[in-house]
């Protein structure tokens, strides 16, 4: 927690908590040394954990605005780097192997309407062309959708089409992008996935579509620089591999855009709007003091950028307000 907050980080999205990782939180907070504000999701795999979760009657929301619930998390498919993102055609690399799907079909079209119709919001892993799709079906085919904002954790990273852009945006969902992996594995796209990886993380493109994107860290993870917020920001104004390379210069965005995507997309994305992501009256006061503008120095500054204060409240919880 201290370390998050010396990068300048006030609220996260805690995607894996465990039991034990849900009371050291509760403590924390009744011992007032719990210097974020946390939202939790809850990891339902299959359509039984999702129903034995739901019985219990938690909503999204449910908590206070230092700790709360927020979404039902699951997979459609595995990630890039193990070759286990779901895709039409074989990954390029690995004749015969197209990924791997946790879920089919019709388990995950019941698993979106029964979690839609009970209140919560769906965080969904989906990396390959094949999960996207089968997901934004399942979101289709919901006789009544509620109008949650549900997020699509990676959406956004690949083969990104006019058709998939205009259903994400059609039925309202968040694309949730990690822009440190463009730097993490963005010299082996190609050759993962040959002109698939055309476009990748397609930031700019999305923007342009009018969608609402969050930024995100995936960690802790493989990348721990990536708790850094402004490391992805370097990522998405720079491109920048990790071998020194550019990909898709195309799809770059400036600093203010990338930094909005960690600030007011990410409350957007957390259903809290009215309380952060912005300085306004009626707001919390979560805020960094910088010694100097992140949106005017130089983009090769960006990575490894940090604030010289932490405000959470009104209460400064890491650096220092004196000079």
């Amino acid at each position: 927690a201290a370390l998050l907050s010396s990068y300048g980080v006030t609220s996260l999205q805690d995607q894996y908590p465990s039991a034990v990782g849900l009371r050291a939180y509760q403590q924390l907070l009744r011992e007032e040394r719990l210097p974020l504000r946390i939202t939790f999701t809850v990891h339902c795999p299959h359509l039984a954990a999702v129903r034995a979760f739901l019985s219990y009657g938690l909503q999204s929301g449910f908590g206070d605005d230092r700790l709360r619930f927020g979404a039902v998390k699951f997979f459609v498919d595995g990630g890039i780097t193990g070759a286990a993102g779901a895709f039409y055609d074989d990954y390029t690399h690995q004749p015969g192997n197209r990924g791997q799907l946790k879920l089919e079909q019709d388990e995950l079209n019941q698993m979106t309407r029964e979690i839609d119709a009970a209140g919560c919001q769906i965080s969904v892993h989906v990396v390959g062309d094949r999960a996207l799709d089968m997901l934004l079906t399942a979101l289709e085919a919901r006789p009544q959708p509620s109008g949650m904002r549900h997020r699509l954790e990676h959406a956004g990273h690949l083969c990104m089409t006019d058709e998939r852009i205009r259903r994400m945006r059609d039925l309202g969902v968040v694309p949730v992008m990690t822009m440190p992996f463009l730097n993490a594995f963005g010299d082996f796209l190609e050759e993962y996935l040959g002109a698939r990886a055309n476009g990748a993380f397609a930031l700019r493109r999305l923007l342009e579509a009018g969608l609402v994107v969050a930024g995100s860290s995936d960690s802790l993870g493989a990348q721990p620089e990536s708790l850094n917020p402004f490391f992805g920001i370097w990522c998405a104004v720079t491109r920048e591999t990790y071998l020194g390379n550019q990909l898709a210069p195309e799809q770059a965005v400036d600093a203010l855009a990338a930094l909005r995507s960690y600030t007011t997309a990410a409350a957007w994305a957390d259903y809290q709007e009215d309380t952060r992501g912005t300085l306004e009256p009626g707001k919390h006061a979560d805020l960094l003091v910088c010694e100097h503008d992140p949106l005017g120095i130089a983009p090769a500054e960006l990575k490894d950028f940090r604030p010289s204060a932490t405000i959470l409240g009104g209460e400064v919880v890491s650096g220092s307000l004196e000079r």
